[in-house]
């Protein structure tokens, strides 16, 4: 026995029209909103589609030269920025594990004089 064994012809779509057949849609203004009849000047030009392309595809050395200087300098800053970044990070946990010991401390203390307390107390 098959799910689909069961075709019913009469589910189907119907035939999609002929565009000719389609009546074109009326476009009614709306007066709720306006539209403007000229735009004011300060409107952005829109980006280019393509990128200029230059008629010399080759690059000088010494452009070539100042651009690779110039990324690694930017890996020199960023590896520096992050030891620094480590740095911080260690720091951090230290404080945090010193911090974390004086709440122990603290427990205990309170711990302590609560017993204290109740011994006295009783």
């Amino acid at each position: 026995m098959s799910w689909f064994s069961q075709h019913n012809k009469q589910n189907s779509p119907p035939p999609v029209p002929e565009p000719e057949a389609i009546p074109p849609i009326a476009v009614t203004e709306d007066p709720a909103i306006p539209i403007p009849e000229d735009l004011p000047e300060d409107t952005p030009e829109p980006a280019p589609e393509e990128p200029e392309i230059h008629e010399d595809p080759f690059v000088e050395k010494q452009t070539y030269r100042d651009a690779v200087q110039s990324v690694a300098a930017m890996e020199a800053v960023l590896k520096k920025s992050q030891g620094m970044m480590d740095t911080v990070n260690d720091v951090k946990n230290e404080a945090d594990a010193k911090l974390e010991e004086w709440r122990s401390a603290l427990e205990d203390v309170e711990r302590k004089l609560l017993y204290v307390d109740k011994v006295l107390f009783k």
